[in-house]
């Protein structure tokens, strides 16, 4: 939608000698908010889009039910509400809207929880637009999300050091991921506020092979979680490397190392996170002695069994339950072993 040079490009007037300006602000205004309403209403699909992929991923038929029709209703009525308020100029509606147990009385509510549902966060010319929202990359595990992957997302995250919000909804997230250390500043949240809901898994081992290089993936390798970006706060999550030794007769007794967790850059905070694995949890690394990184878990819990937390790093455990994997012997090394000849307790 174009505009005068009078107006802004989002419909807020400059002052305009020839009187003019105002005016055409308004229609712009209007204009643009009637798309966002637009735009908007196709979002009330978005579960029933979910739900009909998930019935036939299960080989089941796609019936349309009580809360799908609800979902369709709750968005035409906040819609038709907040097109008469706006076409009337009124910055109250007629009457309350109530959404999922929101009562929503102002055009400025409307917007809001419209903008919200949308999770837009560029405008019509391509610019990111700088509201806390739209610092947000939103992801759900069945791919509904702003970016169908997690990893997408990170790799989309702008490298400039201001902090981006990576929010994960509830659900299983069946990959490894690597967050780049030119991705300063991330925040990665679980949105429930419970790391149950939230888990991030994948099934890796030392010396398992890598397909992409025909060689083992080593111990730092296994992870399923890298971070290597200073700065980066991760919280509300789960962290879960499955390998299990018993199921993989194949690998030898010295390459069942399975990191769920690498934290490779300084500054980094875990928090209200669960991470779980068995031999080699959590690496804790600074990529040389003079380079020392700093990494603080709180509120956390870590779960395995040989030497499972374990580098080189400065790393701070405050409040964290420290368990041992279920059927285990928790077993220390004075150094990770590479041969059979090395001391264990």
């Amino acid at each position: 939608m174009d505009s005068e040079p009078g107006t802004h490009p989002v419909g807020q007037p400059r002052r305009n000698t020839r009187g003019r300006g105002r005016g055409r602000a308004v229609e712009v205004a209007q204009g643009i908010l009637q798309v966002i309403v637009a735009i908007c209403e196709a979002t009330r699909f978005r579960n029933q889009a979910r739900d009909t992929v998930m019935e036939f991923g299960q080989g089941g038929t796609f019936t349309l039910n009580a809360q799908h029709i609800d979902q369709h209703n709750n968005w035409a009525n906040i819609s038709r509400a907040f097109l008469i308020a706006v076409v009337a100029g009124a910055v109250v509606l007629a009457a309350p809207i109530e959404v999922g147990g929101l009562v929503l009385a102002t055009t400025v509510a409307v917007s809001q929880i419209l903008m919200t549902a949308y999770h837009a966060n560029v405008n019509s010319r391509g610019r990111q637009l700088t509201s806390s929202e739209d610092t947000t990359l939103y992801v759900e595990a069945e791919g509904f999300g702003d970016y169908p992957t997690f990893q997408a997302a990170v790799d989309v995250a702008p490298s400039d050091g201001i902090q981006r919000i990576l929010l994960l909804a509830k659900g299983t997230y069946y990959e490894t991921i690597v967050v780049p250390a030119s991705k300063r500043n991330l925040l990665i949240k679980g949105n429930t506020g419970n790391a149950a809901d939230v888990v991030i898994t994948a099934e890796r081992a030392h010396g398992m092979t890598n397909p992409a290089t025909g060689a083992p993936y080593g111990t730092e390798g296994s992870a399923v979680l890298t971070v290597k970006a200073p700065g980066v706060t991760v919280s509300n999550v789960t962290i879960q490397n499955t390998f299990d030794p018993a199921k993989h007769p194949e690998i030898d007794a010295f390459s069942t190392q399975a990191v769920a967790l690498a934290a490779e850059g300084d500054r980094q905070t875990f928090t209200q996170v669960r991470i779980i694995s068995t031999q080699d949890t959590v690496l804790v690394k600074s990529p040389d002695p003079t380079a020392q990184n700093r990494q603080y878990f709180v509120g956390s819990y870590i779960e395995g069994d040989i030497d499972f937390i374990f580098g080189n790093a400065t790393a701070v455990f405050d409040r964290c339950n420290i368990a041992r994997a279920t059927g285990s012997a928790v077993r220390c090394w004075r150094r990770t072993p590479t041969t059979g000849r090395s001391t264990g307790s």
